[in-house]
This record gives structure tokens, sequence and C-alpha cells, in this order.
């Protein structure tokens, strides 16, 4: 990369952190800090648009205000703020918008000003761009309406973002379910519908596990695997999902679009202490529904586990490859593989991975 390219995308960022200025000049904002694997960082929202969405799915995360944080993400809308961005760069988007096939990149990357410097892309209807400094670890946050955002956003907000940040930390963003206790724990990989929410939810009941997330978690390789909770929320797929959890219904979001979405459930209020900020990972597990009353688990090999975590991973989250990858690699190398068959008594699931993990931990 020359330094014309570098100026430029500099450039770039440092417009639309002007439009982030602005916002908060005209509108105010609200600080809110959270440790994210051990780390403090800080999200700053302008006016009400965000205020009121983003930081629900990463309460369990807070913390007070002390150490300077590793990671400021500055979060803002044009129609709860009642400002602009400035007109050169207003324009620009909306140019890349309707010409999004010669403009973004497979990964929605913008082509102008994505690269080593700043990282810049651009998600499409509605329009998100989300930028990272990090060299500055500075991030902004911009749509012009929030109310455009669908609803299953907010259950993992900020991942682009966040992604990003971590890899300069050797962490990186995982699509798993993960529950354990303070020894170790265990996370559930496969694509959407194969079970991982309602593993994970399963274990949310009387028995010593708690729950770290249902989507997507932090993890670190080395010196050993260890996953860290993102956020507090889960999903499940509408009205049949609550013949087993009927008791999570009234923490539903969306209840009124159950029949056309996934129900996003927040779970920090109601279960704060079953929601745990990590562990050591001892094991994952590839759950498989059984549709037979009980749960087994039995062992299963290192490539069935990378099967399972790495089409989700790599596909869902833009800017993720050959270093995802390899450290996917590494993971089921260094921690076992088992298959989870998943029975419809959901005590039984919780029960036999609880079983599992205090074997592998050696706990009596």
């Amino acid at each position: 990369m020359n330094s014309h390219e570098t100026s430029d995308q500099v450039a770039f960022f440092d417009t639309m952190y002007a439009g982030a200025k602005r916002a908060q000049a005209q509108a105010g904002h609200s600080d809110h800090r959270y440790s994210v694997a051990g780390h403090p960082v800080c999200l700053r929202i302008a006016g009400k648009g965000f205020a009121e969405k983003l930081p629900t799915a990463l309460s369990h995360l807070s913390m007070a205000p002390g150490e300077k944080p590793t990671l400021t993400i500055h979060a803002w809308d044009d129609v709860s703020t009642r400002t602009f961005l400035p007109k050169l760069l207003s324009r620009y988007l909306s140019f890349v918008q309707m010409h999004c096939f010669d403009y973004l990149g497979p990964r929605n990357e913008m082509v102008d000003f994505h690269g080593e410097r700043i990282r810049a892309l651009m998600h499409l209807d509605p329009v998100i761009i989300s930028l990272f400094d990090p060299v500055r670890s500075i991030a902004l946050y911009w749509t012009h309406d929030v109310d455009r955002i669908p609803i299953w956003d907010w259950g993992t907000p900020l991942r682009i973002i966040l992604n990003e940040w971590a890899k300069l930390h050797q962490l990186f963003l995982v699509h798993c379910g993960a529950v354990g206790i303070a020894e170790g724990g265990v996370m559930f990989a496969g694509k959407s519908g194969s079970g991982k929410s309602t593993s994970a939810l399963a274990c949310l009941g009387d028995g010593a596990l708690k729950y770290a997330g249902d989507d997507y978690s932090l993890l670190s390789v080395t010196p050993q695997p260890y996953v860290h909770s993102l956020y507090s929320s889960a999903k499940l797929k509408g009205a049949s999902d609550f013949e087993h959890f009927s008791h999570l219904l009234p923490l539903v979001a969306n209840r009124d679009h159950m029949d056309e979405q996934k129900a996003l459930i927040f779970l920090n209020d109601a279960y704060r202490e079953k929601i745990i900020s990590g562990f050591p990972l001892r094991a994952i597990l590839v759950p498989k529904i059984s549709g037979k009353p009980g749960s087994t688990i039995e062992a299963s090999s290192p490539i069935a586990a990378l099967k399972a975590l790495a089409p989700s991973t790599l596909l869902q989250l833009p800017g993720v490859g050959k270093e995802t990858m390899a450290s996917l690699s590494a993971l089921v190398r260094q921690v076992p593989t088992y298959t989870l068959n998943a029975g419809t008594e959901l005590r039984g699931i919780s029960q036999s991975v609880e079983a599992l993990l205090k074997n592998l931990c050696g706990i009596d």
C-alpha cells in the first residue's frame, strides 16, 4: 500500500469521525463501559436512537469507568440526533449504494478505503457503515435511521467492528453456542437450525451450568483455548420452539413478529446469575437432534468440529479468512470433539453436558 492510499483511508475515516462529533455536540452522548474478554471497551452513543438498542445484548459485560479503553466505538444516526453527514460524504455513500457491484467487495468491503490502515465495510438495506482504525483504537458505527435496522441485529450488535478489534488481541469471533462452569465449558457448533440454541438454552435450568452465548462467542487459542462471552441474547425459531421454552416467552423482544422472524430473547435481567463471562474450553459438541427422549454424547473427530464451525463462521463475518481458518484448525486439534445426540427432554441435555464436563475437568 502506498502513502497516498493510506492517507486517503485516514481522510475518509476522519470525515466520518467529524460526523460523529457533530452528532455528539448536537444531541449529547452517553458512554457505556464494558469488559470484553478482559479488555476495557467504551461505547459512546450520540442521541437516543442507538441508546435504546445497542447496549442491551452487551449489558452483562458492563463495568465501571476506570482503565483507558482499548477500543472506543462512536455510534450515531441522523434521525435521532437531527444531524447529517458532511455533504460530500453523504453523496459518496449514496453513489456507492447505487453502484454497489463496482464499489463493494465480496464481503461488503468499501474497495476505495478498506485496507490495512482502515477497515471500512458497508451493509446495504439499510446502509450501515462500520469503520475501524487499529492504530488509534477508534471505531465508527453509523446509519441514517435506527428504526430501519432489523430487530434481530440487536441480538449481536457491532460484531463486524468487534471482530476486527479482536484480531489485535489474538482473539477471534466464532459462530457457536457456549455453556460451562468456572473450571471449563463446551461450545456447540453447527449451522443454523442444528440445535445450538436449544442445547445452550436447555442448560439455563437448575444445574451448575452457566450460559455464555448461543450465536457468537470470542475465542482465544493460546496459551490454551478459552471462551469469552460476548452477547447475553438468544434466538429461537418461533412459536414451535416455545413448546419447550414457554418460560422464556415473556423475555421475547419481538413477540408481535414471531410468525415471520426468529424470536429474540435478552437474558441478562432475568438470568443474571446464570450468565458466565468465560471459561477454559474443554470440548466441542456438535448437536444432532435425535428425536428420542434421552440425550447421549459420543466421541467424534476434529474434522467433524471443523465442518460444523468453519462454514457459518467464515460466511457470516466479513473480514475473516485464512487467519480465522487457521485458528479454527488449531482449535479443533487442541480440544476433543463429541456428537451431542440431543433428546426431546431438555433436562437430559444439560445433565449429559454437565456430566461430560465434570469428567473432563476432574470434578467428582
